[in-house]
């Protein structure tokens, strides 16, 4: 399985590199699907999200698709999950990312596709694809009083670590004091790794890579 995990899309050159050597044809040659579901539980200044939109267009994909979950039966977003070369899952809220996931019931196909795929996660999209999510955004566990009791911390599960993006950026919960608060709250047994916009991680088969042109902590 492989995986790039990044807190901001692909931020830098080095961040770009790592999806290269993880496909098998150029960029030129490579499907890409970017799955906005996670932005879409609020409203808000979205350019940061084009911002993303415009690094796939710059970096010269074949195809670029967008796909939102919510009301598509399998029979419609399998198809164009199974087109894909890459699976980019985008930043926003991650409890309602899952809450979305499990609807639609993409999970278990999701772990079949992603033998041959390649899943690239943004933020909330990074955070689904650990172990759990009890580093989300507080703010995030509460934005649908009419879901709280359907919501918990489950994740993909698809490394055995927690990730918290954004590492020391304003507006964002994600300082090393005020991550080893939630670990405390939430009785957190995994390695946390706090990665700013400008690195990523990669995972492929289990093997942990950490590409970095800023600031990271692994947090045991």
């Amino acid at each position: 399985m492989k995986l790039l995990l990044t807190s901001q899309g692909f931020y830098n050159e080095s961040i770009k590199k790592a999806l290269y050597s993880l496909l098998d044809q150029p960029i030129q040659q490579t499907n890409i699907i970017l799955v906005t579901t996670a932005a879409n539980a609020s409203g808000g200044d979205k350019r940061w999200l084009i911002s993303i939109m415009n690094q796939l267009v710059e970096m010269e994909f074949k195809n670029i698709d967008l796909l939102e979950f919510s009301g598509l039966s399998e029979e419609l977003w399998l198809p164009r999950l199974e087109s894909a070369d890459v699976i980019f899952f985008s930043g926003g809220n991650s409890l309602h990312l899952m809450y979305e996931l499990k609807k639609a019931g993409v999970i278990t196909k999701l772990q079949e596709l992603l033998k041959t795929k390649i899943y690239v996660g943004n933020s909330a999209g990074s955070i689904v694809a650990t172990k759990n999510l009890s580093l989300s955004n507080p703010k995030h566990k509460s934005y649908d009083s009419n879901r709280a009791r359907e919501l918990n911390n489950d994740a993909l599960e698809l490394t055995p670590f927690l990730l918290r993006p954004h590492y020391n950026s304003p507006g964002h919960p994600s300082s090393e004091l005020e991550v080893k608060r939630m670990m405390g709250e939430h009785n957190v047994k995994e390695d946390v790794y706090l990665i700013d916009d400008n690195t990523a991680i990669k995972v492929v088969d289990g093997e942990i890579e950490v590409i970095s042109e800023g600031e990271w902590k692994l947090l045991k």
